[in-house]
């Protein structure tokens, strides 16, 4: 059902609003490769797991509502009845809210997931764990929060901030045998967190991207983008705390986009990531990486 303030109604696998969001309200375009928006579904679409970034067997009904101003509010619920193994497990939903405006836009949302199902590294040592996935589970929900501003025509302010909770699972353990078609390990999944224990984790972003064509018609297509993160972990709590699940991640990126035609652009790139805390022993990690980047891309 489409059209007008009927709205659209929709079933299958669908992105989570909260991937649709981060896409457009990220000052380096959600690079898959440079922003850590788009290296993990887990703060750029998952709410805390990065398997929620799309979700399956799902109903979403969503609107947007056209102002006399012509400025627009949209608003979308999604649930998702269960998880690619055709079970209940993996149940959630997510509500968004937002306004839009030439140059002014607001997006606020939330989700909730029972039996989330991530996917890891099986233990090393065991040669049954090879060739296979080990995969755990969660209780999850998250909050976003994200604006745009343009000042100007060429100049556009993009700032947000993502909370999620991991939590115990619903279920201690579900049987589970395959994941990307691969074998889980044991063909269990069971409970990252014991009971009473939760983790709170924390994303907050703020950068900016301008428009050369706006200034000089001759640059049509060329932009530039800024971008800073900080995406933060805090230690598991509970009865006992875990100082050793605490650290932050530092990130600066900057873009140079050209696009050629709608289908193809070209791009320059640089990021570093500073890490630190308990989470990150230097010993055992790189306190700093730094990446450059070039490449061509096409829209499918």
């Amino acid at each position: 059902m489409d059209g007008g303030s009927w709205g659209k109604l929709t079933y299958g696998t669908q992105y989570n609003p909260f991937f649709e969001i981060t896409v457009t309200y990220d000052p380096n375009g959600k690079a898959d490769s440079f922003s850590p928006l788009g290296e993990s579904g887990t703060v750029g679409g998952g709410g805390g797991v990065s398997e929620n970034s799309r979700m399956k067997n799902s109903l979403k009904y969503g609107n947007t509502y056209e102002l006399e101003s012509h400025d627009k509010i949209n608003y979308a619920v999604i649930n998702q009845f269960g998880n690619s193994a055709g079970t209940s497990h993996g149940n959630g939903y997510t509500t968004q809210l937002g306004y839009e405006s030439s140059s002014f836009g607001v997006q606020l949302a939330y989700d909730r997931f029972f039996d989330s199902v991530k996917s890891g590294t099986a233990a090393p040592g065991n040669p049954l764990a090879n060739d296979t996935i080990a995969v755990s589970l969660y209780n999850t929900q998250a909050v976003l929060l994200t604006g745009r501003w343009m000042p100007t025509k060429d100049l556009k302010i993009i700032g947000g901030m993502e909370w999620y909770q991991l939590q115990p699972s619903s279920s201690r353990s579900i049987d589970y045998h395959s994941i990307y078609d691969q074998t889980v390990f044991g063909g269990v999944a069971t409970s990252a967190l014991k009971p009473g224990f939760k983790q709170d984790n924390y994303v907050y972003y703020l950068g900016a991207n301008f428009d050369f064509a706006q200034r000089v018609p001759a640059l049509a297509g060329l932009t530039t983008s800024i971008g800073y993160y900080l995406t933060k972990a805090d230690a598991i709590d509970g009865p006992t705390v875990s100082t050793n699940s605490q650290g932050k991640i530092d990130t600066w990126t900057a873009m140079v986009d050209y696009k050629l035609n709608k289908r193809f652009d070209t791009y320059l790139a640089y990021t570093t990531n500073h890490f630190s805390g308990d989470k990150y022993p230097s010993a055992s990690n790189y306190t700093n990486v730094t990446s450059y980047g070039a490449g061509l891309r096409m829209k499918f």
